[in-house]
């Protein structure tokens, strides 16, 4: 599961490898975002075909895939958070380029890096020039929670 830089820095709690935690999962699609491949559900995963099976055109969730994304910005009441212990925890670091509007995220270029405990606040720096930087997205979270808690979380 995905823990994003913002939400860390606006309203996560830090946490380590054992801890313990009650979180709301969000299931994405991938088009809702750009993420690394690392971070995204296989299509054939249940909790893909779980949370594809609500989409009104069968059509379009045909191949669809996603990923789930912790967050504490839920219209859920906190009894509904889904509890779980943190298992493994990584850094997502990706590449980016600086546009007009914004920053892009080149897929095909992050780098995951083993912590021990979470972060609130992630980095962002250079590279070669401003165009060329690069961004710590967020967290990549191995939890282990009970299967069935997160299908009825994301096909809801």
């Amino acid at each position: 599961m995905f823990v994003a830089e913002w939400e860390m820095y606006c309203c996560g709690a830090p946490f380590a490898v054992g801890t313990e935690v009650r979180w709301h999962l969000e299931f994405l699609h991938e088009v809702e975002f750009a993420a690394p491949a690392e971070v995204m559900l296989p299509v054939d995963s249940v909790v893909t075909t779980a949370a594809t099976a609500s989409v009104a055109d069968p059509e379009h969730a045909e191949g669809l895939r996603g990923r789930l994304f912790a967050t504490w910005n839920s219209s859920e009441p906190p009894e509904q958070a889904l509890a779980g212990t943190v298992r493994r925890i990584r850094l997502v670091r990706q590449h980016t380029v600086q546009e007009d509007r914004g920053v892009t995220v080149i897929p095909g270029r992050s780098q995951l890096t083993e912590l021990t405990t979470s972060r609130d606040r992630l980095a962002t720096g250079s590279m070669l020039t401003r165009e060329d930087s690069w961004a710590e997205t967020g967290l990549l979270v191995d939890l282990a929670v009970n299967l069935d808690d997160v299908i009825a979380s994301v096909s809801g």
